[in-house]
């Protein structure tokens, strides 16, 4: 173990993360003294928060995510604490790129049922960690259908081209996703599912002229896209 006295400098992270992690000093003491039998104690005492029960350890790594305490992190981490997708979600609703780094690397997952993390990183608008994710090996496309979605539905057609140079896309989703960019005239995004092999299904052309007829501008950059793609006579 390293030596993490420097970690008692807490008030520069969270003002009150000694509150919230009852034992950290005893903790911060035992790693400084190479004391393994005293960390694994203290890692695996139960802490209950709101009728929940976790390990310290665990609890400790979630505080310590939430108040961005990435020198705790490293210590828990090194005590062989597994960081959970949930501590992932919260590293990136902070756009902090660091500390999503440090807990992808230590095995936390991007996705479970309850958050997905690229997802969120889509949502933030924050394409460094959807770019983080996904030039990395994801379990399942799966993970990234939401952040995904998302971004074809906003308009964010540089991450819509991201995540499609390198996350393979089913042909249902890319037709839903064009139904979408038709939905909210998401024209360059349109354009880019096209160029990228997106297939015009009678379906969505159908949409397209339904949502053209609507529209005070007719016809549409999305109509006329389709025109030059299939011609005007189809």
């Amino acid at each position: 173990m390293k030596d993490f006295k420097k970690t008692l400098n807490m008030v520069n992270w969270c003002d009150n993360l000694a509150e919230l992690c009852p034992e950290l000093n005893e903790f911060i003491d035992a790693t400084s003294k190479n004391d393994a039998m005293r960390v694994y104690r203290i890692l695996n005492n139960q802490v209950t928060v709101d009728g929940i029960v976790y390990t310290w350890g665990n609890y400790a790594l979630s505080v310590a995510t939430l108040c961005g305490a990435k020198e705790l992190i490293h210590a828990l981490i090194d005590a062989h604490v597994s960081p959970t997708t949930i501590d992932l979600c919260v590293a990136v609703d902070r756009n902090d790129v660091d500390i999503v780094e440090l807990l992808y690397n230590a095995g936390a997952k991007v996705s479970n049922p309850y958050c997905n993390a690229l997802e969120n990183a889509s949502k933030n608008n924050n394409i460094e960690l959807v770019r983080f994710f996904v030039t990395r090996k994801l379990e399942s496309p799966l993970d990234a259908y939401a952040a995904f979605g998302d971004a074809v539905r906003k308009n964010r057609y540089e991450m819509v081209k991201l995540i499609m140079d390198n996350v393979e896309i089913w042909p249902n989703v890319m037709e839903l996703a064009l139904t979408d960019a038709i939905r909210n005239n998401c024209t360059e995004t349109f354009r880019i599912l096209i160029a990228k092999g997106a297939e015009l299904s009678g379906k969505a052309i159908k949409y397209a002229y339904e949502v053209n007829a609507k529209s005070e501008s007719k016809p549409t950059e999305i109509v006329i896209i389709i025109e030059n793609v299939i011609g005007k006579n189809f």
